[in-house]
Formats: C-alpha cells, structure tokens, sequence
C-alpha cells in the first residue's frame, strides 16, 4: 500500500474522531466559559468595553461565542493526528506534543484577542471576514510545527546513520566515478 494512503488512513480517524468528541460529545462548557473569561479580560485590559455571559462576549456592538473549536484543542488535535499518522520515534513523537500543546493554546489565546480587537473596532463583517484567514494561519501554524519535527527527525537520523556508518552510498554500478 502506498504510503500517501497508509498516512491518510491513520490521519482521518486520529482527527475526525477526536474533533466530533469535542465539537458535539464532550461537555466542555468549563473550557468555553474559561477562554471567554479569559478574551473578556484580555480587551478590557486593551480598552474594549465588553460584556460576558457564559461562552458570548460582547465586546462593543458585536456578539461571540466561544464554541470548543475555539478553545485551542482543535490545533492540539491536529498536530497529534499529523504526528501520530508518521513515522517518527515515539519517544520524540510525545515529547513534541507535550512541548507544542502549551504553545498552540497560546497562540490560540493571541489569535482569539486579535480576531476579537478586529470585530470590535471594525464591526460584525469584519470579524466575520476575518475568522476563517484566522483559521488558515492556525492550520498553518500547526503544519509550520509538525515540518520542523519531521525535519529534526529526520536530520538527527541522518546524523545517527553517518556515525554508524548505515547511510554510505554503494558504488555506482554504471562504472563510473
């Protein structure tokens, strides 16, 4: 089996199962109440009058709800599914997770705010223009991060192979050089 096909195999169930729990299973009202409190506080220290209640914010004369999408788990569940779909050491595999998890629910916090600023300053259209770009750097961040774990494997393999000599080129067949 091709390995494009082995990788979409693993990858599609290890993210698609694990968004659906979120997105429609798990009760994560705490983490949706908490990353609202959270952009609640973040625009008034920024000046932006607004209101909450529950998983809404209303900051000046627009609405948002904070969905489990919006929580940061959705990029945590991407990485985890880019990861665990290749080949890498397990050991490595965990510890980039481990690593990079407090990183996306960070930047998620930034991104959040941003998107926030933007439709609080400039209107419900320009939130709305601007929340799917948002999604796109998201993905693009989490891309960004699995590459350079793939590219640290497989240089510190490349690296492990020259030094035991695994990697030597056979000779060229064709006579030449």
């Amino acid at each position: 089996m091709r390995d494009e096909i082995k990788f979409l195999l693993k990858f599609l169930p290890l993210y698609f199962i694990p968004f659906f729990l979120i997105a429609r299973v798990l009760p994560l009202g705490f983490l949706t109440d908490l990353t609202a409190f959270i952009q609640s506080k973040l625009l008034s220290l920024a000046g932006v009058t607004n209101q909450l209640a529950g998983s809404f914010i209303y900051p000046q004369k627009i609405s948002f709800e904070i969905v489990p999408e919006c929580t940061g788990l959705s990029m945590v569940i991407l990485l985890f599914a880019l990861l665990y779909s290749t080949k890498i050491n397990p050991r490595k595999r965990l510890s980039a997770l481990l690593l990079y998890t407090p990183l996306l629910l960070l930047f998620n916090q930034i991104r959040l705010f941003a998107l926030l600023f933007i439709g609080a300053t400039n209107g419900q259209s320009a939130l709305d223009y601007a929340h799917p770009a948002f999604w796109l750097i998201d993905a693009g961040l989490v891309f960004a991060l699995w590459y350079f774990v793939l590219q640290k494997t497989h240089k510190n393999t490349e690296v492990k192979n020259n030094k035991t000599g695994k990697n030597k080129k056979a000779p060229s067949s064709s006579g030449q050089g």
